[in-house]
């Protein structure tokens, strides 16, 4: 069983994905403010867990001490790569390890 951050609850579930489309920062701040500094939503219509965060060590866990262990989805890497090329947002592996390193 996993440990997983607070979620949005199934009663707010509807107002967030709303909010989402029409002013998103402003329902991200507030989840942030009843929830903490990470939370997850879980969305029905995709089956997925998403997670926000705001907390740098999450962030630095992620993207630099364990980054082995995250995979970008293939939307991110196979549909926005046509579009933006591989880039930090497109790439994996050793070629995305190699261009964040360039970019610190």
């Amino acid at each position: 069983m996993y440990n997983y951050p607070p979620k949005v609850s199934e009663k707010n579930i509807w107002k967030t994905l709303l909010k989402l489309n029409s002013d998103p920062i402003a329902i991200i701040s507030q989840n942030f403010q009843e929830l903490g500094e990470t939370y997850t939503l879980l969305s029905f219509l995709v089956k997925k867990r998403f997670v926000f965060s705001r907390d740098p060590e999450l962030f630095d866990y992620v993207l630099r001490k364990n980054q082995k262990n995250y995979e970008k989805s293939a939307i991110q890497t196979h549909v926005l790569g046509k579009y933006l090329g591989k880039g930090l947002l497109t790439n994996t592996g050793k070629n995305w390890l190699k261009q964040r390193r360039l970019v610190q």
